[in-house]
């Protein structure tokens, strides 16, 4: 029998290195680790694994991730997976994603903005990453103001901050804009406000927002209007204003005398 010589032991040695597989491991963003077992130890990325023998694969995300794919040799499988090699290849890639909330808004006459840093976020589904702190914000649009914001059902404070950790609701209610109506005369003249054609009593109805107002102020018989003032500011009988705010109305009258 011949002398085994060098040369033949480096041959005899890369074929057990071809025969005897190394596990690879590849952890993916978001992938806090990858245990490798046969039940008796932990194999770690490059170590020696035996062809025949059974190993389990357990992948586990870091904090705000959610696990998505484990292929063991290119082929997905369960998580945790067991397998069982039968030739030279154990390769273990293990991937995460972030986990991702669905945001609803609900509500009418307002715009809304649910910003993080320089992040807005708009209405759908998975788009909240979890553990997201973002500034919720609702704007009315014009004639209404917001009037109560509720998130997952919970009040909350316009501008305030919300922590992401689950689907998340917003609701915003708007109320439109009304305004008061006073009228102050002397007793010698009628002051009409028409809303189209139904006219406003004061103290009783409301005036909309951005509503179109005639107003007519009439002296009685023998009487003349001296002043007519609207918010304090001069105004001619008979011609319209639009509705921005409260509306306070003041009429003077005075007698005529015929001097002939």
């Amino acid at each position: 029998m011949g002398r085994i010589t060098n040369y033949d032991k480096k041959v005899w040695n890369t074929y057990k290195q071809a025969l005897t597989p190394k596990l690879s491991v590849t952890k993916g963003t978001g992938v806090a680790s990858v245990v490798v077992s046969n039940g008796l130890k932990s194999f770690v990325n490059g170590d020696l694994i035996t062809i025949g023998d059974t190993y389990t694969v357990t992948a586990t995300p870091s904090e705000g991730y959610a696990h998505s794919a484990l292929l063991i040799n290119g082929v997905v499988k369960a998580n945790p997976a067991t397998v069982t090699i039968t030739d030279n290849q154990f390769s273990v890639v293990a991937q995460a994603s972030d986990i991702l909330f669905d945001l609803t808004v609900v509500g009418n006459h307002m715009t809304l903005a649910v910003v993080d840093g320089e992040i807005e976020y708009s209405a759908g589904a998975n788009v909240l990453p979890l553990g997201a702190e973002v500034v919720i914000t609702a704007t009315n649009d014009v004639g209404y103001e917001v009037t109560g914001i509720t998130v997952n059902g919970e009040p909350f404070n316009n501008g305030d901050t919300l922590v992401v950790s689950t689907n998340t609701e917003i609701e915003v209610v708007v109320a439109e804009l009304s305004h008061d109506l006073t009228i102050t005369k002397d007793a010698n003249c009628t002051v009409t406000v028409m809303y189209g054609e139904d006219e406003l009593v004061a103290g009783e109805d409301i005036i909309p927002n951005s509503a179109e107002l005639v107003i007519t102020a009439t002296a009685d018989s023998g009487y003349s209007i001296a002043s007519l003032t609207i918010n304090g500011t001069a105004f001619t009988s008979g011609e319209s204003i639009v509705a921005t705010n409260d509306i306070a109305i003041l009429v003077t009258a005075v007698e005529l005398f015929d001097i002939s």
